[in-house]
């Protein structure tokens, strides 16, 4: 009996480990620290906008070249007014906050609507760390998109 609860209780930590760590994703010397977006869809409902923490551990600098997901027709790292064709610098030891109002990733031509509580997939690609998969939670959000 005592090896039974003992089991349950390893399962539940276990459980309890891979919730809490959902919203991080490491790769290399790259961890991705909460990407979200909001549950209001922008251009009248065919684009997100997708927010995140990058953070480079490594001596190195490293750059996310490009993005993609099965649920936008394209995605684009941009910033509120342009594209960012050569990516996003991340400097050695260094951080980058992806929001709206500076550089992001942009899913656009969504072909399903954004649901709270929702996950999207993306895959990011850098230069160094290579290809990260990633979900995207869809987040509550005040009227005023994401």
């Amino acid at each position: 009996m005592r090896f039974i609860s003992t089991l349950i209780a390893i399962l539940c930590l276990a459980v309890f480990a891979t919730e809490a760590s959902a919203h991080g994703y490491k790769c290399k010397s790259i961890e991705i620290v909460h990407p979200w977006t909001g549950d209001k869809a922008e251009a009248g409902g065919r684009d997100a906008i997708v927010s995140m923490d990058i953070k480079n551990s490594g001596a190195e600098a490293d750059r996310l070249l490009s993005a993609t997901s099965a649920i936008a027709e394209r995605v684009e790292l941009r910033t509120a007014a342009e594209a960012l064709p050569k990516g996003i610098a991340i400097a050695p030891r260094g951080r980058v906050d992806l929001t709206a109002k500076t550089q992001h990733v942009r899913l656009i031509g969504l072909k399903k609507g954004l649901t709270a509580y929702d996950t999207l997939p993306v895959t990011l690609v850098f230069q160094r760390a290579g290809r990260i998969k990633i979900d995207v939670l869809v987040e509550e959000t005040s009227e005023g998109g994401s």
